[in-house]
């Protein structure tokens, strides 16, 4: 069952999942965040639960397999939820 979260700058539509642990996988100065994300997703067979989405978000399409997906989304596999992104978070967003 797909839940609606909305906070102050972003709303998180997700499955619910209890006692995991979580990983956060973006692009920083580099891109290791975002690729080590995608080892786990592929190595792991992770599932994805879901997506967050703000207006604080850059305009952004990402292509993967020749099928469109969210650029910021939510993993599940193994006791792990992973929030992966393909673009650096906004500034504006820490300090919310």
């Amino acid at each position: 069952m797909m839940i609606k979260t909305e906070t102050e700058c972003c709303t998180i539509y997700s499955e619910d999942v209890e006692d995991a642990v979580v990983l956060e996988g973006s692009p920083g100065v580099g891109l290791i965040g975002n690729i080590l994300g995608w080892l786990l997703v592929e190595d792991l067979k992770m599932r994805e639960i879901g997506y967050i989405d703000s207006k604080y978000f850059p305009p952004l399409a990402v292509l993967y397999k020749g099928v469109a997906i969210h650029p910021f989304r939510i993993y599940e596999g193994d006791g792990i939820v992973l929030f992966l992104s393909d673009f650096i978070l906004p500034l504006q967003l820490s300090m919310i």
